[in-house]
């Protein structure tokens, strides 16, 4: 028995580099898929294209904005205006779980105010998308 044991543990510690580069190739594509995600995001801010907003969002914030995005005929310019000429710089990415994750985002305006926010993202039928801002410092 304690020989079937020794001979296990060997095994386990004989596969078990082979499984690594499995695991970082998942966490590095859905680091790129968030990145995507949250270029896109941005993008649709930075034209007021509010149907393209909608589709990056889920709920809560899916409900909490959606109203305003269909809704606000002047919410497009207001949008533009906004964050013209702005640029994102994103960050640090936070597993919480493998459907759960958050990013660190850094948006900088054109008179160089800097925003320094967060975003939940979670897997929507297979998709990332935003879920909530989760930390916002002005």
């Amino acid at each position: 028995m304690t020989r079937y044991l020794i001979i296990g543990a060997i095994l386990t510690i004989m596969i078990l580099p082979y499984t690594q580069p499995v695991l970082r190739t998942a966490a590095a594509s859905d680091r790129e898929d968030i990145e995507l995600l949250m270029r896109t995001f941005f993008d649709h801010l930075s034209s007021g294209n509010t149907d393209g907003i909608l589709t990056c969002l889920t709920e809560p914030m899916l409900h909490q904005r959606k109203e305003l995005l269909e809704k606000n005929p002047n919410y497009p310019d207001l949008l533009r205006k906004v964050y013209q000429d702005a640029r994102i710089d994103l960050g640090e990415l936070k597993v919480i779980d493998n459907n759960t994750m958050i990013i660190s985002v850094k948006i900088t305006k054109s008179n160089n105010h800097i925003r320094n926010t967060a975003f939940l993202c979670r897997k929507d039928h297979g998709f990332w998308k935003i879920s909530e801002e989760v930390k916002s410092n002005y």
